[in-house]
């Protein structure tokens, strides 16, 4: 997801892109800005502490293969962000913290499948985290091929077929 190309725009609460949904915890949380490492857009958990959820926009479960992380400032001493996921079973994930390395990305290689939806936090004291090349995709519905209601029939055919040759047998 590209965020955009206008650096310095306050999003607001709530940023679709590509049938994707990011949600902020707070009316103001979210933000677009050129960010200081390869000068792309980016997006901005602005207000901390605060949650950014990620769903798919009209429902659903969807597949997160990446996403990529920096810090806005410099890091604290202790763990800059926390994510977890929601399965689509309703497992809750158990919260990941980790460390975020001024001036670089961190690349999260999630390949998570069939999710509900993916949150993380920010837990410096006013800094905030840069989101960008978020790699997600929807999870298509599992179709009833053509050839299931042709078995169907068949077994039914097959039924009927013995039941008649049972009923004539004991005539």
């Amino acid at each position: 997801m590209s965020f955009g190309t206008t650096a310095g725009h306050n999003i607001g609460q709530t940023y679709t892109e590509g049938g994707f949904q990011f949600k902020a915890g707070t009316v103001d949380g979210l933000y677009t800005d050129q960010n200081q490492i390869d000068h792309s857009i980016s997006l901005v958990n602005y207000n901390l502490p605060d949650t950014i959820t990620l769903t798919h926009a009209g429902g659903g479960n969807f597949n997160l293969a990446s996403i990529d992380f920096a810090p806005y400032g410099a890091p604290l001493p202790f763990s800059d962000l926390s994510y977890s996921y929601v399965a689509a079973d309703g497992t809750i994930g158990v919260p990941v913290a980790m460390h975020l390395t001024t001036g670089a990305w961190t690349h999260l290689l999630l390949s998570l499948t069939n999710i509900k939806s993916f949150s993380w936090t920010a837990n410096l004291s006013g800094d905030a985290i840069w989101a960008d090349n978020v790699v997600a995709t929807s999870v298509a519905a599992t179709p009833i091929p053509a050839a299931f209601t042709l078995f169907a029939s068949a077994l039914g055919g097959l039924g009927i077929f013995g039941w008649k040759q049972r009923k004539s047998a004991t005539a």
